[in-house]
Order: structure tokens, then C-alpha cells, then sequence
């Protein structure tokens, strides 16, 4: 989902887009939320974001990737590199956490 949203905010050409979490495809609006919190928390993008008064869950606004989200989403973008990722991790038997995910990246960086 991380990879996903990510994606989306890069190719979004318009800055004041809102991003609901009602509004992203495949997942819960829980889920929706609780990533783009962990998003936020990480420093990979960069909102203003309050709940939803009509209980459509969590809303963003002029929501935009930051330095360090551009070079986390450059590090996962292609599905090689993705998929190589995983099963890096897959094979130590780490979860996909964010730091495990960027050390992965970077190792694959490396190579």
C-alpha cells in the first residue's frame, strides 16, 4: 500500500489534491489511514491531515512527497527491484518494515 500511495503522489500533478483514505482502492479506510500516518511519521510525505467530519475517515491535504520520499519510492519503484527486495527480506526472515525495507534497498544498491 506504502509503494502504492507513493507512486500515486508522484505522478499527481496537482499539489491541493485531497487524499481520503475512504478513496484508496483495495483497502480499508483503516488501513488507508494507518499508512498514510506511518508516512507522515516516517518523513517520506509531507500534509496537512485532520479526520474526516463526515466519517469518511482520514483526510490529506496539499499532500506531497519530500526528499526522503522521493528517494525511498526511487529505491522501490520498479517491480525487479520490489521483488528482489521481498525476497531478500523474505530469505533473513525480516518483516517488511520501513527500515528493513530501506536496508534492503540499499544493499541491493550496493550490488
Amino acid at each position: 500500500m506504502i509503494r502504492h500511495i507513493l507512486t500515486e503522489l508522484e505522478n499527481e500533478p496537482n499539489p491541493d489534491r485531497w487524499i481520503v483514505s475512504t478513496c484508496i482502492e483495495g483497502w480499508t479506510k483503516e488501513e488507508a489511514a494507518y499508512h498514510l500516518c506511518l508516512l507522515i511519521q516516517d518523513g517520506l510525505i509531507a500534509d496537512k491531515c485532520n479526520r474526516d467530519q463526515q466519517g469518511n475517515g482520514f483526510a490529506c491535504y496539499r499532500i506531497r512527497l519530500t526528499w526522503a520520499g522521493h528517494e525511498f519510492l526511487a529505491s522501490i519503484r520498479s517491480d525487479t527491484a520490489w521483488r528482489c527486495i521481498r525476497s531478500l527480506l523474505k530469505e533473513k526472515a525480516v518483516d517488511l518494515s520501513f527500515e528493513a525495507i530501506k536496508a534492503a534497498a540499499l544493499k541491493l544498491l550496493e550490488v
